[in-house]
């Protein structure tokens, strides 16, 4: 299960965003992979760098800055979430998709 992502605040301002939670990370495969990761939450900003960012390098979808930018999708079989976002800039994105990890004993 991924972590919760930033509580973000109902203010104006660049600096008070939502960002994604950081997902959660396992070895079954081998090496260590990250999944449902949290999506950004909308933020008002003009700038694209200001905008809330999806947790875990990106795996989950970035939050649409109203009224400037669009919100992404989560990153397909991850799980994770999509970006949040208003409206006017093409509303909130969907979530990644699933992944069922089956563990069991070779015999």
């Amino acid at each position: 299960m991924g972590s919760a992502g930033l509580i973000g605040s109902s203010v104006q301002a660049d600096s008070y965003r939502g960002d994604g939670g950081s997902g959660a990370s396992s070895s079954i495969t081998g090496s260590a992979v990250v999944r449902a990761a949290g999506g950004g939450g909308m933020s008002q900003t003009s700038t694209y760098a200001n905008r809330a960012v999806g947790g875990s390098g990106g795996i989950g979808g970035d939050g649409g800055g109203y009224p400037y930018f669009a919100a992404t999708t989560g990153d397909v079989n991850t799980g994770s979430g999509g970006g949040g976002s208003h409206l006017s800039v093409g509303g909130g994105q969907a979530g990644g998709s699933g992944v069922c990890i089956i563990k069991y004993k070779y015999q």
